[in-house]
């Protein structure tokens, strides 16, 4: 909730009648920042980074293109990087999408890294 009420979010949703059909809940940070899991937000600033906290596409419209849709819509903000904590085995997914891992390099940013889990891996990409 406190990324969504902060005014650095830019989550976008797609919205079909009243039916919910994606949604991305992205927000301004900086690349290499991570929060950890159920950790307390603070905006980075100054933002260089757009940082995808959640994404998610309804099971029946899967393969349609909404997930490509949102990050191209969520990206042209003007920022230079995009960035994720991957987990779940989704790091194939994401690497599709054009993210490589990349390890955040202070000892408290991989460690809030770590309470996604054993899986959890910070992914990135420089945006055109």
């Amino acid at each position: 909730a406190e990324r969504l009420a902060s005014p650095v979010q830019c989550s976008l949703v797609v919205v079909q009648g009243s039916e919910v059909l994606a949604y991305l809940a992205a927000y301004r940070s900086v690349l290499g920042k991570v929060t950890p899991l159920h950790g307390g937000f603070a905006c980075a600033s100054p933002a260089d980074t757009l940082y995808l906290h959640d994404m998610a596409v309804a099971p029946a419209r899967a393969g349609e293109g909404l997930a490509s849709a949102l990050l191209q819509q969520a990206q042209a903000e003007g920022l230079r990087y995009s960035a994720l904590v991957s987990v779940m085995g989704s790091q194939p997914y994401w690497q599709r999408k054009g993210y490589a891992p990349l390890m955040p390099w202070s000892a408290q940013e991989r460690e809030a890294m770590h309470s996604y889990g054993t899986d959890a891996q910070y992914m990135a990409q420089a945006l055109v």
